[in-house]
């Protein structure tokens, strides 16, 4: 049940499940094996209609992950054919050319979550990505869960140990988290999005219960215990924080990233609030 602090709307979580089958249903693949990145509505000869453009590999890998906790007969209609545990190997045949290291790390963290299936080099590369001067937040918190979901391996300890390592070594005195690890010197670098304090606490959390380190646990519970004081009295989740204050940057609430549904036909719809 989703309600908002104020008691206001209440949601069942599961009356989202068939909206999101039925919005990934008609999305479908590309005939490269991909999700689209969006459906635009459009006019149509029987009245407004939606239509898949371009591809994502972010989002295959992320329908992966969601879809694959459904049966296996509803997982092989909404993909039209193949199951989640394709559709999350052919992830790992995409993101080998790709240069995208949060496509990368998701890759690996369905394949090895979905299939139990991984791909050594493609490992080897996020890890580089990881030590990089600067990586994005939400993709270093993707590395340390792909390294996770990965079977046991030099590459996936060190993607674990490390990635954990460089997001707690950069959260900001309150818990929130900048952008980029570690923050940028440039105008807006002290800031974060949702999703670069979302994503650490996830894989903060599957760190600690791997590894059962309590202070992995406690840094993932101050971001999280943040972000819930400065939520908005109707429920928002805000845009951006400031990493050196915990403070809100931008009081927006609402953009269509954000949205998976809307009962009219949408202008564009996306898989996940990526």
């Amino acid at each position: 049940m989703i309600t908002s602090p104020s008691g206001g709307t209440r949601v069942p979580t599961q009356d989202l499940v068939p909206v999101a089958l039925r919005g990934l249903a008609a999305s479908g693949l590309t005939p490269d094996g991909e999700m689209p990145f969006t459906l635009r509505g459009a006019p149509g000869p029987d009245g407004p209609e939606v239509r898949p453009e371009g591809h994502s590999l972010r989002y295959s890998a992320i329908v992966a992950l969601g879809l694959a906790r459904q049966p296996e007969d509803i997982q092989r209609d909404v993909l039209g054919g193949p199951d989640t545990a394709e559709l999350a190997r052919s992830c790992l045949a995409l993101a080998s050319t790709s240069r995208d290291s949060g496509a990368m790390a998701l890759a690996l963290w369905a394949a090895g979550e979905v299939a139990g299936a991984t791909d050594s080099t493609l490992a080897a590369r996020l890890l580089e990505a990881v030590r990089r001067p600067s990586v994005a937040t939400v993709d270093c918190a993707w590395a340390v869960v792909a390294g996770l979901a990965m079977p046991e391996g030099t590459t996936a300890g060190s993607l674990v140990e490390e990635g954990a390592a460089k997001l707690r070594a950069n959260q900001g005195p309150m818990g929130t988290f900048p952008h980029a690890l570690p923050q940028s010197g440039g105008l807006r670098g002290h800031v974060g999005s949702f999703a670069d304090q979302i994503y650490p606490i996830q894989a903060l959390v599957r760190y600690a219960a791997r590894t059962g380190d309590p202070s992995a646990l406690r840094a993932a519970e101050t971001t999280a215990r943040r972000i819930v004081d400065l939520q908005g009295s109707g429920g928002q989740w805000w845009w951006h924080y400031d990493a050196r204050t915990g403070e809100v940057v931008e009081r927006y609430p609402v953009y269509s990233v954000h949205r998976s549904v809307s009962r009219r036909t949408p202008r564009t719809w996306r898989p996940c609030g990526l």
